[in-house]
């Protein structure tokens, strides 16, 4: 029973984890020119799609959730009380918080793949 109830745990963590990544998806896809869900692999221009918006998104050299939370907030109108949800995403998905470039990348393939 110990056992169950660790892999329910664990896999009810991964699905609040993938429905945090799959609230940003429509942003992401209208902001990278994508079609979601797709089969095809990222498009040959991924990175100059990424670096694109990723000169929208940053301020300096990182992102940070403070600066997404505002980004999501003027310009797609999704409301978030608070940027720590958003600080914890960017950092288990980008691997680093606040972000840099090469870790924002990630961040968007995780969300959109």
């Amino acid at each position: 029973i110990a056992d169950a109830e660790t892999m329910l745990r664990d896999r009810w963590q991964s699905i609040e984890l993938r429905h945090d990544l799959v609230e940003l998806q429509p942003f992401f896809a209208q902001q990278l020119n994508l079609s979601i869900p797709s089969k095809d692999p990222l498009p040959t221009d991924w990175e100059a799609r990424v670096d694109m918006l990723w000169e929208r998104v940053r301020d300096g050299e990182t992102l940070t959730g403070q600066q997404l939370q505002t980004v999501l907030e003027k310009e797609f109108g999704m409301i978030y009380h608070g940027s720590e949800e958003l600080e914890d995403l960017i950092l288990r998905e980008a691997g680093e918080h606040p972000a840099g470039r090469a870790g924002f990348q990630q961040l968007c393939k995780e969300i959109v793949c």
